[in-house]
């Protein structure tokens, strides 16, 4: 695997037909050699080459559902042109009434983009005028649903933004430490904290703790992190932290990145330890996405304009307030 890996290196910059021909490798078989090495840091996930083979496989992937949306459509019709009713279509299908009426829905919505009269729409879903009414109606009314939904989620995360970047400002401002941003490494299976820091609105480090975990640091995080066996061996556990970390965050908003992941983590090391934590979680992504508008999650990596991550606490809590406060001055405040 060493060699191959070592020849891959050499040849990565060819064009993707060549490499494959000299590693006599599929290129489903190159995109899990790569996976593999970018688990191992010896491939980044936005080289080019990798980048190449996965929208090789998303497109394949769409064509492949698309061949077979069009071959449903064709034992549909075939099926509607021998005179079965909608009903026994559905059973030599094997949809069940919510797939079949998905799949009215979803060709109305294709047909409907590729500029087909409502005329030619009935005709290709081989339904009479009135189911074909009833079609539309109700995906416009899905659409409708879906779209004042998304506007509401849209809405509430420009609320968080708004209120949590305030509050932000007047840390800054006041030199108060009301928000923490805090980061945790840890290992996975059982989910353990390896390291923690904290910092203040203003980059000052509040916290910045290595953790001995009960289980062994695997390979993997290792690699990703840094952080050694050898390293964690003589620090305190997390039941020695913890009671630092409660009077440290007493009645102040802990913002992480990822917020679900992080809290969780924290949580659960409060149960284990029996500690009472009387602060706040709050999300640092959900902030820029409503700053941004955005409904999808962003990478820190990707909001941070940087293309790498060092995967150490202290430095992801660095990276964080930057991109807050660049929030707070798109914001005007």
């Amino acid at each position: 695997m060493k060699s191959q890996l070592a020849k891959f290196k050499k040849i990565k910059d060819k064009p993707l037909s060549d490499i494959l021909h000299i590693l006599h490798l599929s290129e489903e078989r190159l995109y899990k050699l790569c996976h593999m090495w970018i688990d191992q840091g010896h491939l980044k996930k936005d080289d080019p080459i990798f980048t190449e083979i996965r929208e090789h496989r998303q497109a394949r992937r769409q064509h492949a559902i698309q061949n077979r949306r069009e071959q449903e459509l064709k034992a549909y019709q075939e099926l509607r042109d021998a005179d079965l009713t909608i009903g026994e279509t559905a059973k030599r299908l094997r949809f069940s009434r919510l797939k079949m009426d998905h799949f009215f829905k979803k060709w109305y919505q294709t047909l409907s983009q590729q500029e087909h009269s409502d005329t030619e729409i009935a005709h290709i879903l081989r339904v009479n005028t009135t189911h074909y009414e009833n079609i539309r109606t109700e995906y416009e009314e899905e659409a409708r649903l879906k779209s004042e939904a998304r506007e509401r989620r849209l809405s509430a995360n420009r609320l968080y933004a708004d209120t949590h970047l305030a509050g932000i400002q007047e840390d800054l401002q006041r030199g108060t430490q009301r928000y923490l941003i805090f980061d945790i490494e840890a290992i996975q299976c059982p989910d353990e904290p390896i390291e923690i820091s904290m910092i203040d609105c203003h980059g000052n480090t509040v916290l910045n703790q290595l953790i001995k975990p009960v289980n062994n640091i695997n390979w993997r995080i290792e690699k990703l992190t840094g952080i050694t066996n050898d390293m964690v061996a003589h620090q305190p556990n997390i039941h020695s932290v913890m009671p630092i970390i409660k009077e440290l965050t007493q009645g102040r908003t802990l913002l992480s990145w990822g917020s679900d992941y992080d809290a969780v983590l924290f949580k659960a090391a409060c149960e284990e330890t029996g500690t009472d934590l009387k602060c706040t979680f709050g999300c640092a992504q959900r902030i820029h996405m409503g700053v941004l508008d955005s409904k999808n999650q962003i990478a820190l990596g990707t909001a941070a304009g940087t293309n790498t991550q060092s995967h150490r606490a202290l430095d992801d809590c660095l990276l964080v307030l930057d991109i807050l406060k660049r929030d707070i001055a798109l914001k005007g405040l």
